[in-house]
């Protein structure tokens, strides 16, 4: 099996004509040909994290010495 791609932009009426040059390992004769579609989403926009940056540093949940809290954290979890 040998897997071919090539990137297309669908129009608005769908309908598209696709044109390939196979490689030479491709058999001559009869084949069977399938077609995925996968859609291609625009990269996301990286999320700006910074306005949550030192916000639970007055928090009393983590009052006291960060590893006794850590301790404290991983003995509530069942064994």
């Amino acid at each position: 099996m040998t897997t071919v791609t090539k990137k297309i932009t669908i129009p608005p009426d769908r309908h598209i004509k696709l044109d390939f040059y196979l490689p030479d390992n491709v058999a001559l004769g009869d084949a069977e040909v399938r077609m995925e579609i996968v859609s291609v989403k625009p990269p996301r926009k990286p999320m700006d994290l910074s306005k949550w940056a030192g916000c639970l540093a007055n928090s009393p949940v983590f009052e006291g010495d960060p590893v006794e809290i850590q301790r404290k954290m991983r003995d509530e979890w069942p064994d």
